[in-house]
């Protein structure tokens, strides 16, 4: 039976708590369901990983991006989802983030245009918890401020 025979069967996976793939390793990059299965793969001195969309943790496409030595250190990496916003907010790091080689992986990977790429948040601009409600703010701040509710 073909995995693509017991994956799309309502009845293939009733019983089975688990199975075992067995393949050689040149086999491997054919393997395409395996894409977005969180594997580190290598683009110059970066590795990124690509996550797929899952519906149950309302969860984009997204991918992570660091350098090679940096995989396992969370501070040391970007995410970006799909749709061009930041995946990781809390720990994403902004100097990696802004970095042109970085930037365009994450186009190339999610395929979307490099521009739609969130690059500052409102932590980055020193705003994190400030009002920004137009109504209690001075009218000159106020008009500096709408240029960067894209970031909000």
């Amino acid at each position: 039976m073909k995995i693509n025979d017991v994956l799309n069967n309502d009845d293939g996976l009733e019983g089975i708590d688990y199975f075992v793939l067995s393949f050689d390793e040149s086999d491997f990059e054919k393997l395409e369901f395996l894409e977005e299965a969180g594997i580190w793969k290598n683009k110059g001195q970066y590795a990124y990983m690509v996550h797929g969309e899952d519906p149950r943790f309302k969860q984009n496409r997204h991918v992570h991006i660091a350098r090679k030595k940096h995989t396992n250190t969370k501070t040391k990496q970007v995410s970006w989802n799909d749709d061009g916003s930041r995946h990781d907010k809390k720990t994403f790091n902004s100097n990696l983030g802004n970095t042109k080689a970085v930037r365009k992986i994450a186009s190339d990977v999610l395929d979307i245009d490099i521009v739609k790429l969130e690059s500052m948040s409102a932590i980055d601009l020193g705003l994190d918890g400030f009002n920004l409600m137009t109504e209690s703010v001075d009218k000159d701040l106020s008009s500096t401020m709408k240029m960067f509710d894209v970031f909000l």
